[in-house]
């Protein structure tokens, strides 16, 4: 059913009310009753209780509610984005790449920089490449600098050919002909350089004991971009795997959608409610999972966000 009791509450029958005197502000409730036959049944809408020093209690119920006309939603995760790991993602920005013909990198070239705070899906920074070079780095941030991307990918164009090459994975960001207009460049075999942070294909590794990560070609060659994904705690929405979408409804999570499969990290899914809460299902595999609702303009939120960016031992 996807509901553990946490706390009961007294019935004062004159008032019409339940008293419950052990409830933990910043998380989510649903006020359900159990009938003769032990199924449930919501008596509320499920609600948040805020933190209000306005109120003679300091607290007030901010209930979950069908707000808007069903609309197209964009889901990116099935668990809201770890604070600690978001402060990760915040030193991203100021990330850059360089391009050179001498190993120590003397007289190098910038061709990029990455100038916003990423995602949890794959994204990509365009470089200025006018010409093939035989190295390329990825320099971190910080002092000391440290590289915080956990995947990193340099990117290549399919038509030149180029033998050193596999198939990258998609972005979102890009359509299905644009995704296939590039290809990984390697400097070795994939098998040989798994290993490592940036290549190992763990979105919850990096290789931030690192200043930079450097591409050393055997001849030079043209990269045009460079993939890169965040660092996070591997609950986001994954390429090939399959979901199925659940709809909170008289007590129980109801079926809307199943065998939803992914191919770039994202869902989109039609005619969803705004305020509508919603359960996103991981089938066969991960248990970190939490109930969300969409916006008008299909945009995801987890009420659950506040109780984890004030509660430290559970960010990790």
């Amino acid at each position: 059913m996807g509901l553990r009791p946490v706390t009961w509450g007294v019935i004062n029958k004159q008032t019409g009310t339940a008293l419950f005197e052990h409830v933990v502000p910043d998380n989510l409730y649903f006020p359900v009753y159990l009938d003769e036959n032990g199924d449930y049944h919501s008596f509320g809408e499920p609600f948040v209780v805020i933190e209000d020093k306005g109120q003679n209690n300091g607290y007030r119920l901010e209930h979950i509610k069908v707000t808007g006309t069903p609309t197209k939603a964009r889901i990116e995760r099935k668990f809201p984005r770890k604070p600690h790991l978001l402060q990760i993602a915040r030193k991203i920005p100021g990330t850059y790449v360089l391009g050179a013909d001498n190993p120590d990198f003397h007289n190098a070239d910038t061709l990029g920089i990455i100038r916003n705070v990423p995602g949890t899906a794959w994204e990509d920074i365009e470089l200025s490449t006018d010409r093939p070079y035989l190295y390329y780095r990825i320099c971190g941030t910080g002092n000391p600098a440290r590289v915080y991307l956990s995947e990193i990918n340099f990117l290549t164009k399919r038509q030149y050919a180029y033998t050193n090459t596999m198939e990258a994975p998609q972005t979102h960001l890009l359509s299905a002909e644009e995704n296939a207009q590039w290809v990984r460049l390697l400097d070795e075999p994939l098998e040989k350089c798994r290993w490592k942070a940036e290549y190992d294909n763990n979105p919850q590794t990096a290789p931030d004991k690192w200043p930079d990560v450097t591409l050393m070609l055997k001849e030079p060659q043209y990269v045009h971009r460079i993939r890169y994904m965040a660092k996070h705690a591997d609950n986001a929405v994954k390429s090939g795997a399959k979901y199925e979408i659940r709809e909170w409804a008289d007590g129980f999570w109801k079926k809307t959608a199943t065998n939803i499969v992914s191919s770039n990290g994202i869902i989109e899914a039609d005619n969803l409610k705004p305020g509508q809460l919603y359960w996103l299902r991981l089938k066969g595999e991960g248990k970190e999972e939490l109930p969300f609702f969409i916006d008008d303009k299909g945009t995801q939120h987890f009420p659950h966000l506040p109780f984890l960016e004030k509660n430290s031992f559970l960010k990790r």
